[in-house]
């Protein structure tokens, strides 16, 4: 599964994109729940997932805001795994092409780091880094591009 790195820019304009692919007509809490809820199986498989940040694997607020987008933090480097990676984006697929998640690092080693998963790609964007330094910085953290 190939990571591609971006500029802050690049990253909000992958986001914006997967918002236009969308299909469904479908709104509401219960579409977003299921979403949610196929997302969370995927991550338990790799990590803990919880609804409180107490330094989980993945932390998710409770909050929703939109039918087919989704967000969790993260406290270390388990997402970065190809086959999870793949899993996530076959699960996007499977609810909406239009679907998204993305995953904020806010702890070290993967503090600032944004993960986009949309059914196009799998997108980084590092804080304050260029799209050249956030490829080091996974590099450094074992990813294989």
């Amino acid at each position: 599964m190939l990571i591609e790195c971006l500029s802050f820019d690049g990253y909000l304009e992958a986001g914006n994109r997967a918002t236009d692919r969308c299909t469904s007509t479908e709104e509401g809490y219960e579409a977003w729940e299921r979403f949610h809820n196929s997302l969370v199986a995927i991550l338990e498989t790799q990590g803990t997932v919880s609804g409180s940040p107490s330094e989980e694997d993945f932390y998710h607020s409770g909050d929703w805001f939109d039918t087919y987008v989704d967000g969790f933090s993260i406290f270390n480097a388990k997402l970065l795994d190809p086959k999870l990676l793949s899993k996530l984006q076959n699960c996007i697929l499977e609810h909406d092409p239009g679907a998204r998640v993305e995953f904020c690092g806010i702890a070290d080693p993967v503090y600032g780091l944004e993960i986009l998963i949309t059914s196009e790609g799998v997108y980084a964007n590092w804080s304050n880094m260029s799209a050249d330094k956030c490829r080091d910085a996974l590099a450094h953290l074992g990813v294989d591009f």
